[in-house]
């Protein structure tokens, strides 16, 4: 993430469970663009320990569209999701 622009930071502490934290699962946990890139993590359904991630990597706003999109409620799951949108991102 160093290159890119971190949008907002409400992601939970991953050293506690995600029930524990239940109040801190929103749609808007996390969003960082590069030029016209976006990776989005959200929680659905929100404020409920028994929903999960889910996370977009979105190219020119096209929200219809997005280049990838993933559902997980694992922590490692999600991290390889991330890593991904990542990997798929241009950043010259």
């Amino acid at each position: 993430f160093s290159k890119m622009k971190v949008i907002y930071d409400k992601f939970i502490d991953l050293n506690k469970s995600i029930c524990e934290q239940e109040m801190q699962l929103t749609e808007d946990m996390f969003q960082a663009e590069w030029n016209d890139y976006i990776i989005d993590i959200g929680w659905k359904p929100e404020i409920d320990c028994s929903g999960e991630f889910v996370t977009y990597l979105v190219k020119n706003a096209n929200w219809d569209e997005p280049i990838f999109v993933s559902k997980t409620k694992n922590i490692q799951q999600l991290l390889v999701d991330v890593a991904y949108c990542i990997s798929k991102i241009d950043f010259k």
